[in-house]
């Protein structure tokens, strides 16, 4: 029967079986010679004679298991020495100088595979050390987009790090010159991370990871988003300022792609002198750099320059009280100066007060010399300042810095000093406020480096 069928059918057999060998020689032609592996969930290009020997990945975690995987089955790789066919698991990958990713690719119409170096951590990213180790829950969160100012560090990429404990990289990803922060988000009792990144046209996007570190989400928009903060309140809603043409600041709450309300702050909103007697005359004199949400989950901004926190009601967008500035305050005192990252903790607010002063480019400093941790209770139904502390550190910073509590019952704060002058090279340092007792330092060889904003989850 066999015979029968064959014979009969043999003209067929050998017809389809040509058709199969030119279509998978035409097929074999038109495949480009470049390869693209899929390494830790990022698409990589690698060509023949183009592509460096020496590789540095986008983003890498030492969490999840990393893959290296192929697009086709026709490009030829191996990975730390061995024949991979479609993918690669790395399991557990550590992140440092030292440990390094042998990758070999025989490219099309090669006889011999070509030898490539994927380092864990970039080449680009900035030279830090750290001393000691934190005993506190939780891991560093920062970004190093202030330490391509440094002088060793000048021209260093912008990364967004997660780090542990020990000091050790857990997860790091290049971001692009709008790339501040890096928050850890709970949302729905689930684990997502944000950051804002700039496209190749320009546009500002608000950008989401899951837990695995997976880009799921970017919300574009069409006007310039000052990287200074955001606020994701789920994942479909956010707060942003968006900066417009006549440089006003429009602070803006965004559900599913539409605007729900918007509050502008013009420079007359800021129209009287600030408390050295420096007259606001542009945006850039009070600019806004952070948002915090409130216990009644209203929202608290913070303005710089005019040395005031304002309250705006989360809904409406209106004014609800300011504390600080000068005639505009609506408490009994004035307990911060220059001051950035406004955080609550239950009842408790802190703001990291950097005291100095600047006139153009010109800095001028106040006479104690000194930045400090204001940790404050407010009385809002009596519009009082209660139970302040203040605490000096050993420095004066001219910009940025940022205060978070790792564990206020003892008094242990993690202290980021910002663009201090006389910190030595301190990036950060998690510290005992009350006793200055310093149990983790993040540094920078150079003392003009700095990061923007430290969290601790």
């Amino acid at each position: 029967m066999k015979k029968r069928f064959l014979k009969k059918h043999k003209f067929i057999i050998v017809i389809v079986v040509l058709l199969i060998i030119v279509s998978f020689f035409i097929t074999y032609m038109f495949i480009p010679n470049d390869v693209k592996l899929i390494i830790a969930n990022e698409e990589y290009t690698f060509v023949n004679g183009k592509t460096d020997s020496v590789v540095n990945l986008i983003t890498l975690n030492s969490e999840f298991d990393i893959v290296i995987e192929k697009d086709n089955y026709f490009s030829n790789i191996k990975v730390n020495g061995e024949k991979v066919n479609k993918k690669k698991n790395l399991g557990i990958v550590e992140i440092n100088n030292k440990n390094k990713i042998e990758l070999e690719i025989k490219y099309k119409g090669e006889s011999k595979y070509k030898k490539y170096i994927i380092n864990t951590l970039p080449e680009s990213m900035p030279v830090f050390n750290t001393i000691g180790e934190s005993t506190t829950n939780g891991d560093f969160y920062f970004t190093t987009y202030a330490a391509s100012y440094g002088k060793s560090n000048f021209g260093s990429g912008i990364f967004l790090v997660k780090m542990n404990n020990e000091g050790n990289i857990i997860f790091y990803r290049e971001g692009g010159y709008n790339s501040y922060l890096f928050k850890k988000e709970i949302i729905d009792n689930k684990i997502y991370y944000s950051y804002l990144d700039e496209d190749e046209d320009g546009k500002d996007n608000l950008c989401i990871l899951d837990e695995e570190y997976n880009l799921i989400k970017k919300f574009k928009n069409d006007g310039f988003i000052d990287p200074h903060d955001y606020l994701l309140l789920d994942l479909n809603t956010y707060l942003v300022n968006i900066i417009n043409d006549d440089e006003i600041e429009v602070i803006t709450k965004i559900s599913d792609d539409k605007v729900l309300w918007e509050h502008e702050f013009p420079i007359s909103d800021f129209d009287d002198i600030g408390r050295d007697g420096e007259k606001i005359i542009s945006r850039v004199q009070h600019h806004f750099n952070s948002f915090e949400l409130d216990s009644d989950n209203n929202l608290l901004l913070s303005f710089r320059h005019s040395n005031e926190i304002v309250k705006l009601d989360i809904n409406t967008g209106d004014i609800i009280w300011r504390l600080g500035g000068n005639k505009n305050n609506d408490f009994n005192t004035h307990i911060f100066y220059r001051q950035h990252s406004i955080i609550r903790k239950d009842d408790t607010y802190m703001v990291f007060s950097n005291n100095n002063k600047s006139i153009k480019s010109d800095f001028v400093y106040l006479d104690d010399g000194k930045s400090s941790v204001v940790v404050f209770n407010l009385d809002q139904e009596n519009m009082k300042v209660e139970n302040i502390k203040n605490y000096n550190l050993d420095c004066l910073s001219y910009q940025l810095g940022s205060v978070w509590p790792s564990d206020m019952t003892n008094n242990i704060y993690v202290v980021d000093y910002g663009r201090s002058i006389n910190k030595g090279k301190k990036g950060f340092q998690e510290i005992n406020l009350e006793t200055n007792e310093v149990y983790f330092t993040f540094e920078y060889p150079d003392v003009e480096s700095s990061v923007y904003r430290v969290y601790k989850y």
